[in-house]
């Protein structure tokens, strides 16, 4: 059954994209097409999708796609175009409803793309169908399916989205203040751990046990020097009265 639908859809789609239209006298003409050939293929791509299983579906998008990527050229691009529009389907049939008919019908020119846009009525909620040609050659480049929503449902969801941006933006802004702010953590931890190394430091060198700088070794050319001065020293002290067993040398300066 499956390779029965995708077979056919294989033919329309094929029919679709190189059939170019036969022209209708009087009507406005779009390259080789009227609006009523627009219409037309419109009304035959919605008959396309409406004819499908909603179960097989997605399925059937999923097998289009990988289509796509094992092709090249033109008929990828089919693939691709059928793959989408059928994805669209399957998301949107679940809310429509059932079929009742085609209504409004619009074709909007802009530029180098040419769109028509197809109205299918349904029970529950209406849907339009899009299809985009490029105008120098009237070949589809794309066709979507868009739910049509009451101006309430419309706006909110627009305000949902609203919120949810705006939830998403404080949050990243929180999150960088965080960040920024944990950087004087980190700053605060590293100056604390420098600080117990140095007090480590000044402990080590500061413990009774540490052993005391020894004085550098007086030359032996100074020795004489220093000899003579304390000789001086006693000399002085003698004539003075003072005995020389009670002096203790403090210290000795050198002079240069």
């Amino acid at each position: 059954m499956k390779k029965i639908i995708i077979t056919l859809l294989s033919l329309v789609m094929v029919f679709t994209f190189c059939a170019c239209g036969s022209t209708a006298q009087g009507d406005e003409q779009y390259g080789d097409y009227t609006v009523a050939d627009l219409q037309e293929e419109a009304e035959r791509l919605a008959s396309t999708v409406l004819a499908l299983p909603a179960d097989q579906a997605a399925l059937l998008s999923e097998q289009y796609a990988k289509q796509s990527q094992v092709t090249s050229g033109v008929e990828a691009e089919q693939y691709k175009i059928f793959s989408v529009l059928i994805s669209d389907w399957a998301k949107a049939e679940p809310e429509l409803g059932e079929f009742l008919g085609f209504s409004d019908f619009s074709v909007d020119k802009t530029g180098k793309s040419l769109t028509t846009t197809l109205t299918m009525t349904f029970t529950e909620r209406d849907a339009k169908i899009l299809t985009t040609y490029k105008t120098y050659n009237m070949q589809i480049s794309s066709v979507n399916i868009n739910p049509v929503y009451t101006l309430g449902e419309t706006m909110q969801k627009a305000g949902l989205n609203t919120v949810m941006g705006l939830c998403i933006v404080f949050t990243v802004l929180v999150l960088i203040s965080l960040i920024i702010s944990s950087f004087k953590l980190i700053n605060k931890a590293q100056k604390k751990s420098e600080e117990k190394k140095k007090a480590a430091e000044k402990e080590k060198q500061e413990a009774p046990g540490s052993p005391a700088p020894v004085a550098p070794a007086a030359s032996s050319g100074n020795d004489e020097e220093i000899a003579a001065a304390i000789a001086a020293a006693i000399c002085a002290a003698e004539e003075t009265g003072i005995p020389t067993d009670s002096l203790v040398v403090r210290s000795v300066v050198r002079r240069y």
